[in-house]
């Protein structure tokens, strides 16, 4: 009996052996193949040292409305509430100083954002979808675009009310994205908008 039992050691060390060297070979495989080589971002693990949680304090160009009409931008640290999109808190907070202003509906809210190839789909609730006079037109569109410029993934802002383009706020064709203004960027005028 005590020679079955030696025999079996070494026979289960052997096969423990073979799957080890297996694995390794198998795993050495997978990893150098060309499709290995271009796992879809969607399906990679993200370490934890890479997962970035927003953070409730932000250093952020913020537009605001100048007295003499038009908007001006300075660079403020914001404290974003909790479980709130911070691009869409700084668009509504535009919007909220708009209506101080004497400009626009105050029941004017971005409701939603959704970041695609680029394009930022903005979402407005129907209080937003009003004519404006053209000068108004500009300082609204240049506070949101740049708002939103300052985001590397943003490169133009599809407007849109409960989920379907919009046509205009007065005289812009806003039924096509329009391009962001980045930080430094001079704002345009309402004629060099996109048609």
């Amino acid at each position: 009996m005590a020679n079955r039992k030696s025999n079996k050691i070494p026979i289960i060390a052997s096969l423990l052996l073979v799957s080890v060297v297996g694995g390794s070979v198998m795993g050495a495989y997978v990893l150098t193949t060309p499709q290995a080589q271009h796992v879809p971002p969607a399906l990679r693990r993200v370490a934890k040292a890479d997962a970035k949680e927003p953070r409730d304090h932000e250093r952020r160009v913020v537009p605001h409305i100048s007295n003499k009409g038009g908007t001006n931008f300075a660079t403020a640290d914001i404290k974003f509430p909790p479980g709130v999109d911070h691009r869409v808190y700084l668009v509504n907070d535009f919007l909220g100083q708009l209506y101080g202003k004497g400009l626009g509906n105050p029941d004017a809210k971005a409701i939603g954002i959704d970041v695609r190839d680029g394009t930022a789909y903005l979402d407005f609730n129907r209080a937003f979808d009003q004519s404006t006079g053209t000068m108004d037109e500009g300082t609204i569109l240049n506070g949101i675009l740049l708002a939103l410029g300052q985001y590397t993934d943003i490169d133009q802002v599809q407007f849109e009310v409960e989920g379907k383009p919009m046509e205009s706020l007065g005289n812009i064709d806003l039924t096509v994205p329009q391009p962001v203004l980045r930080p430094g960027q001079a704002p345009v005028s309402t004629s060099g908008m996109a048609p």
